[in-house]
């Protein structure tokens, strides 16, 4: 199969709270191409933040913005991966990167995603009200 075909399986499997199962799709498309692109390092990261593997999800997020930095969900994965850990500095500057990569973007749109599991989008929208919050109480 084409590497972007299973990387996208794999983000649908995520996004529907299958995530151990998205995490071995993904690593399919990551053998089928080895010079796959951010999106898919994304994929890999988004998985890993959902089954509480945080050190692993920021090592595969980071990857993917050397990757493809413009591409938005990386940062704003990494975000929450950095809140969920208490690493609010860095989680409000991979938030700025995320606004940066996408200016006609609110930070709360950030969050329209199709989740499944009404507690993944919590964790998302949680993490990013805090990383919010720290950013007005910074400014």
């Amino acid at each position: 199969g084409d590497a972007r075909v299973v990387g996208l399986k794999a983000s649908f499997l995520a996004w529907a709270g299958r995530c151990a199962e998205g995490l071995g799709v993904i690593e399919h498309a990551m053998r089928l191409d080895p010079n796959y692109g951010g999106w898919i390092a994304w994929a890999k990261g988004h998985a890993l933040l959902f089954l509480g593997r945080l050190n692993e999800a920021i090592a595969e997020l980071k990857s993917g913005i050397v990757r493809q930095p413009e591409f938005m969900p990386l940062h704003l994965h990494l975000a929450v991966a950095l809140s969920r850990l208490g690493q609010m500095d860095e989680a409000l500057k991979a938030l700025k990167s995320a606004v940066d990569a996408s200016p006609t973007v609110r930070p709360e749109e950030l969050i329209d995603v199709p989740y499944k599991n009404p507690a993944d989008l919590e964790l998302v929208s949680s993490a990013l009200r805090a990383i919010m919050a720290r950013a007005g109480s910074a400014a």
